[in-house]
């Protein structure tokens, strides 16, 4: 039984070998048009800093619950917008603010900064680029924010995601105090 099985595989030699072959270039010619993506993320919950000082017991009390609920929701409409996401784009480029620190950002003696996100990709960033690729999902239930970016460049969604979360919070600084 085995013998004829293997007799009869090894006549059709041709046609399996002509099979291989074929999934072999069909792999190859799928992963040379593809574009591999990467996506960083980050999490954080929107709660406020003295959250809990109200409370004899310095527990989170339902009018702190309440409140990080709101920010949550406010936050969803702001963060989605394109204002947000030009401003992304700004930080990106211009290397301003607290982005500036996380690159190791330096200045000269004219106060400016050498390297900015051109020295790394060659062109700036659109705002359009930034919203394409940002992703900011919200869980009212836990008042957490995830931020991803998805590009094909892994380390360009590492800056994304990071200029996000900085304007996230300075937005947040600047106007909900």
């Amino acid at each position: 039984d085995i013998r004829d099985i293997v007799s009869y595989l090894l006549s059709k030699i041709w046609i399996i070998a002509l099979a291989a072959i074929c999934a072999v270039v069909f792999t190859f010619l799928l992963t040379s048009f593809t574009t591999p993506t990467y996506t960083s993320s980050t999490k954080t919950m929107l709660i406020n800093k003295n959250a809990g000082s109200s409370s004899l017991d310095g527990n989170l009390n339902v009018s702190d619950l309440n409140a990080a609920v709101y920010l949550t929701k406010m936050s969803s409409e702001i963060f989605t917008s394109d204002s947000f996401s030009v401003r992304v784009a700004k930080m990106l480029n211009d290397g301003e603010g607290s982005f500036a620190n996380f690159l190791g950002f330096y200045e000269n003696e004219d106060g400016k900064h050498p390297q900015t996100f051109k020295g790394f990709f060659g062109g700036e960033i659109g705002y359009r680029d930034v919203k394409k690729s940002l992703s900011i999902k919200y869980n009212e239930d836990t008042c957490a924010v995830t931020v991803s970016s998805t590009t094909a460049d892994p380390t360009l969604s590492v800056l994304i995601v990071t200029a996000a979360y900085n304007c996230m919070q300075d937005h947040i600084n600047e106007n909900f105090k």
